[in-house]
């Protein structure tokens, strides 16, 4: 007869026991549901938590919760991204990086983000002075899409800065090719094309610039050196002016466009100009380097028009300076013994009206008659005797010896006798001219002593 208690026994344990496994497995699936209800909430609420203290501006509190997040729980890409955007906004620029690269790391490179996150990761390397660094993030950017006119930008600017000129047209051109109308790309390859003698073609360039991008002072100021390198110097001075219009023109532009301005006064003699130019530009000029050379340069015109002596004067305020700036030591030394005696201003002067007056107090009660003036020298004769003034601080040389002969020869009355004025004498090559046989000299301490008594009267 079968043993039915004993069955159902068995059959009885074996229920419980499936009723048990299945318990076990509902429950840990039951965990598990809210293990992810737990964590996709809790990362939906950091992210959230992240998101409002980056906008409120809260960034250290940013770097501390996710921070805590990070020790506690996996990585995920928003918390790396907004920690690096708070390191970022600190100027943390170190683990800005860092974390970036962790973001970038964690998605895939059809992410929209992706290309975001490596412009960001190269303009913090740019920051830190890491150009090369950073050219290897914009690349990888073009390798993805060749059309991303940010990065191929920023790699033309690098070869650009480094002179390869080849590789960085090579960049702007597809650019532009692509992208016409994008300002940065063309002015770039506005100086590029500069840079590379390409005269015509920057010119081209800049003049679609000021059309579309007029309130940009460089453009006038790169401009304005192109038609300087083509020798259109009037031009230039036009458009260096019209960059110094600009208030937002920055300081060290300024101070090269003074330079600049200077320099193409002297070029086209147009000395003048210069000189009432030079005392406003110093009053704008910020670098030191840049002070001296006008201060040089302003000597120099003020020399060949005549105002030798504030000419001198110049120069030995540059000495002060910077006594090994250019030949400033040697043309000091060579006139240094002049410098203390301030009234040859009244003599060695470009001021008609005032030497004039000068040679007038010299020749005091004499009637003498004005027979010859020039920037070189004066000639007043009276009868057969005659004198010249020489307004030049440097030795007679030769020629003028004989130009002076010329104009004593062609007076009315030949001159029997001459008196010659000049602070530093003859030139050794001159001293065998026929005009110094019935010449008496001037010069040295006695001219300076004339001249001193003569400008008493006119101070």
């Amino acid at each position: 007869m079968p043993d039915f208690d004993g069955l159902g026994l068995s059959s009885g344990i074996e229920t419980d026991l499936l009723i048990i496994i299945l318990g076990f497995i509902l429950a840990l699936m039951i965990g598990l549901f809210i293990l992810v209800i737990k964590r996709v909430f809790l990362s939906s609420s950091i992210e959230k938590i992240l998101s409002r203290y980056i906008k409120e501006g809260k960034y250290k509190e940013t770097i501390q919760a996710a921070r805590d997040y990070l020790d506690k729980k996996p990585s995920r890409f928003f918390v790396l991204y907004y920690l690096a955007e708070a390191y970022e906004k600190t100027d943390n620029l170190i683990n800005a990086v860092k974390f970036y690269v962790q973001a970038s790391n964690s998605l895939s490179r059809s992410h929209r983000m992706y290309k975001e996150i490596l412009i960001k990761i190269a303009s913090i390397y740019n920051r830190l002075g890491k150009p090369k660094e950073a050219v290897a993030y914009y690349l990888m950017v073009i390798e993805d899409d060749p059309g991303y006119s940010e990065a191929g930008y920023e790699i033309a600017k690098y070869h650009y800065n480094n002179k390869h000129y080849k590789k960085a047209r090579e960049y702007l051109e597809l650019i532009l090719k692509k992208r016409p109308g994008l300002i940065d790309a063309r002015f770039l390859y506005g100086k590029l094309l500069y840079e590379t003698a390409n005269y015509s073609g920057a010119i081209k360039q800049f003049e679609l610039l000021e059309k579309y991008d007029p309130e940009n002072p460089e453009i006038y100021y790169y401009k304005a050196q192109t038609l300087e390198s083509t020798k259109h110097y009037t031009s230039a001075i036009d458009f260096y002016k019209k960059a110094l219009e600009f208030e937002n023109l920055s300081a060290n532009i300024r101070d090269k466009i003074y330079l600049s301005v200077t320099r193409l006064y002297i070029k086209l003699k147009n000395y003048y100009t210069g000189i009432e130019a030079i005392p406003e530009f110093l009053n704008g000029v910020k670098d030191d380097i840049i002070i001296k050379e006008l201060l040089y340069l302003y000597a120099n015109m003020l020399w060949n028009t005549s105002e030798e002596y504030q000419s001198l004067k110049n120069y030995e305020r540059v000495y002060k300076m910077d006594f090994q700036f250019k030949d400033i030591q040697v043309i000091y030394e060579k006139y240094k013994s002049i410098l203390p005696h301030s009234f040859l201003s009244f003599y060695f002067t470009g001021n008609e009206d005032k030497f004039l007056l000068t040679c007038q107090n010299i020749l005091g009660s004499q009637n003498f008659n004005i027979q010859h003036r020039s920037l070189d020298f004066y000639i007043f004769s009276k009868g057969v005797f005659s004198i010249i003034f020489y307004r030049h601080i440097e030795p007679i040389n030769f020629s003028k010896l004989t130009d002076m002969e010329i104009m004593l020869n062609s007076a009315p009355v030949s001159p029997q006798g001459v008196e010659l004025y000049t602070l530093q004498g003859i030139s050794d090559e001159a001293v065998t001219h026929a005009l110094l046989k019935k010449a008496q000299i001037i010069t040295g301490d006695e001219f300076i002593g004339v001249v001193k008594k003569s400008a008493r009267r006119l101070e």
